[in-house]
């Protein structure tokens, strides 16, 4: 029988490359929103240990910026994967699945995440968007991310039991995962968007 600490170690490195790459990707779309609008990033948080957040002010357009990150977080991941898949289609799973994590992530985050003021989806509801087209748009979005998801885990778990999948792989994903985050620790306090 496999080893099912192996399969543990793969699914949270897994799960800890979708959250850092989720967040990344949809806070950079609210800074870079802001910045073609006119409006000025008085702070944003892009270390991956915490949540993120960016603050505009004076935000010339609140509408284009609280969209900007979840046409980023869901846009950003699909060109990797298109780039992935089309360079090397042997190792476009794994995009594949972050993919749809990003998509997941984004989508329910835009359905639900109405109760707090300073959320994308409080700012949209406050901008007089419809609670009932958020959710729909959340949906549309959530739903093949959870299926692409399903997919790939579906995929880990049978090569994991062909026994493809080696602890040299899980270590691998985990070192990568490490080096990325302390990269984008380092980029994030010289630039000096840590806050």
């Amino acid at each position: 029988m496999p080893n099912e600490w192996l399969r543990t170690a793969w699914f949270a490195g897994c799960l800890a490359w979708g959250w850092v790459l989720m967040l990344l990707t949809h806070e950079v779309g609210h800074v870079i929103a802001a910045e073609l609008t006119g409006g000025e990033v008085v702070a944003t948080n892009l270390l991956p240990w915490v949540l993120p957040y960016t603050l505009v002010e004076p935000n010339p357009s609140p509408q284009v910026v609280a969209w900007g990150g979840m046409l980023s977080g869901t846009l950003i991941p699909l060109v990797v994967w298109l780039v992935m898949r089309a360079v090397r289609p042997t190792w476009s799973l794994f995009p594949w699945g972050l993919m749809g994590s990003c998509w997941l992530a984004n989508g329910c985050y835009l359905a639900v995440a109405g109760g707090e003021s300073l959320t994308d989806t409080g700012v949209l509801l406050s901008l007089g968007w419809s609670p009932a087209i958020l959710v729909t748009i959340g949906l549309v979005i959530a739903i093949p991310g959870y299926l692409i998801t399903r997919h790939a885990c579906q995929t880990w778990n049978a090569q994991w039991r062909a026994g493809e999948i080696r602890w040299v792989h899980a270590v691998e994903l985990w070192s990568g995962w490490g080096l990325w985050c302390g990269v984008q620790t380092a980029v994030v306090v010289v630039c000096g968007a840590a806050g």
